[in-house]
């Protein structure tokens, strides 16, 4: 009898330790399965973190032209071309930019009529009585020089991927405004956008700009 009971009590443990080795094993690897999601999640999210490409190098200069108000294809009205001079230098982005000068052209002289004479002022370029100066007599005024360009350093240069970012700092109106610019570069170009500030208050207006780089 004695022997029977021991039997059965041997196999009762050894069924009770074979399950608690199956469940155990399940344990183990539910916690396996749930550490190798857990590492590939940490992964994918560092990965992601990461720049998608090695940063490009904007170093150069890169031109292109500034289309104005009215359509006069510079600031003002005034024709002229932009000059980006960018360096990267130890992951730092530096640079200068040179606009067309606001206002436009100089102002013109005055004068007479054709060939220089004053309206009713005898022949087309004809000397008055006396040696005097055709026309009135007043030699016309020079025109006053055009205004020279406007150069300024780019501040919070930055470059990710291929991605290019900097801004300028001008003086309008006795007021210092901040102007952000983008852009892809993509082989010798860059194309993006500047958030140009809007007259009397508005919003300030994204306008596309799309430069070349010099060789």
């Amino acid at each position: 009898m004695q022997c029977i009971l021991g039997s059965g009590l041997e196999l009762t443990t050894k069924r009770k330790s074979m399950k608690c080795n199956k469940f155990t094993s399940k344990s183990l690897m539910k916690v396996v399965a749930c550490t190798v999601v857990a590492l590939s999640a940490i992964s994918l999210a560092k990965a992601q973190e990461k720049p998608d490409m090695k940063p490009v190098d904007p170093t150069g200069t890169w031109t292109w032209v500034q289309q104005g108000r009215g359509g006069g294809g510079g600031r003002g009205g005034g024709g002229g071309t932009n000059v980006l001079v960018l360096k990267m230098d130890n992951g730092k982005l530096t640079g200068s930019l040179t606009m067309p000068p606001r206002g436009g052209r100089g102002r013109r002289g005055g004068g007479g009529g054709p060939g220089g004479g004053a309206p009713g002022g005898g022949a087309p370029g004809a000397a008055a009585p006396g040696g005097a100066a055709p026309g009135n007599g007043a030699a016309a005024p020079a025109a006053p020089p055009p205004p020279a360009p406007v150069k300024v350093d780019i501040t919070e240069g930055k470059v990710t991927g291929s991605t290019v970012s900097f801004k300028i700092v001008q003086t309008m109106g006795g007021n210092d405004i901040t102007i952000p610019y983008t852009g892809k570069i993509e082989g010798d170009t860059i194309t993006g956008t500047v958030t140009m500030p809007a007259r009397g208050g508005g919003e300030p207006t994204p306008t596309p700009w799309t430069a070349t780089k010099q060789k």
